[in-house]
């Protein structure tokens, strides 16, 4: 296979488009998804709802992930879970995992 100039510039015009598509729309659904968080968080008044827009809001997840042993990320893991379920059927029966 012959690597000609117009080869590199088609290789270089997919790497860009590719950046091009991907990055606005991950903008664009993340702004939406923080757009439906804090709705759904004036509307139901449930604080899982804005601890989840906090979370996707701030770029600050890493280090408590990081620093955490095995068996505190399932505990916290289980949280959320446990929360998500909650705000979503209203029920607290919720089992252990």
């Amino acid at each position: 296979m012959d690597i000609s100039a117009l080869l590199l510039s088609r290789i270089q015009f997919a790497f860009t488009v590719s950046f091009h598509i991907i990055f606005p729309a991950f903008t664009i659904g993340l702004a939406a998804w923080l757009a439906f968080l804090e709705a759904c968080s004036l509307i139901f008044k449930k604080p899982v709802y804005r601890r989840l827009f906090d979370f996707w809001r701030s770029g600050e997840r890493r280090p408590r992930w990081a620093s955490a042993s095995h068996h505190q990320k399932q505990e916290w893991t289980h949280e959320i879970l446990c929360r998500s379920t909650y705000a979503i059927s209203g029920s607290l029966e919720t089992r252990r995992l």
